[in-house]
């Protein structure tokens, strides 16, 4: 009834994307995406508004089917032209870095990481959370990286920041992730260079990060929260 290249057939493919992705089947709804895409942009020109929406979905699809470098084109085009939600950039830096992790840009990543923990020093404090949590982005990076002495050190400064005597429930978890990773990187020198007393730390830091885990079992954190971490 309809030309191809019709709006409403471009609103069609729109909606079974929209279908099969729920269905988990991504390259059918890839394929409808894109065709729909095709239409928006040659023969019917969308709001804006729609234009993200469909620039996400087919990020996501991209996603789904491991294919990073051609996500991060879709996630960029959705998100061209966008204001910060609020005024903390800072989630801006730490968005466009986790995207160049995920491709294996580290350099990158790990650029835009040290930037918003920066602001976050800068305008939240050292000791907040939101700063330690973006400690740990820094630490995480380093890692996929190579460099376990770098990560190492951000670990131990998320530590710092999050250890203190009845510090919030809140903190747990981001303490949490920066003790079992500062064990690990032991675990990992220690069975490298033979090192027994290194693997004696190593156990006592993983140990720690169990109490740590315990303590989260017993706390008012969501169900979920705590499936999660377990």
């Amino acid at each position: 009834n309809y030309r191809p290249t019709h709006p409403e057939i471009g609103n069609g493919h729109y909606l079974l994307g929209a279908v099969l992705y729920e269905m988990m089947d991504y390259p059918a709804a890839l394929e409808h995406f894109l065709a729909c895409h095709t239409i928006w942009e040659q023969e019917f020109n969308r709001s804006p508004r729609y234009k993200k929406y469909l620039y996400e979905a087919i990020g996501d699809m991209y996603w789904e089917l491991d294919n990073r470098p051609k996500a991060l084109e879709f996630y960029n085009r959705a998100s061209a032209g966008d204001r910060p939600p609020s005024r903390d950039s800072s989630e801006l830096m730490t968005a466009r870095a986790a995207s160049l992790l995920a491709i294996g840009k580290y350099p990158g990543a790990l650029q835009f990481y040290q930037q918003a923990l920066a602001y976050r020093k800068k305008n939240f404090g050292p000791s907040h959370r939101q700063t330690a949590v973006c400690q740990n982005f820094v630490a995480r990076a380093h890692v996929a990286a190579g460099d376990p002495g770098q990560a190492l050190q951000a670990f131990e400064q998320t530590i710092a920041m999050l250890a203190v005597p009845q510090g919030p429930v809140a903190h747990l978890p981001d303490l949490l992730e920066a003790l079992a990773g500062k064990g690990e990187l032991l675990l990992r020198e220690a069975v490298k260079s033979g090192d027994i007393a290194l693997l004696k730390v190593a156990a006592d830091q993983l140990a720690n990060a169990i109490n740590h885990l315990e303590q989260l079992q017993q706390s008012p954190l969501s169900e979920a929260a705590k499936t999660y971490w377990n």
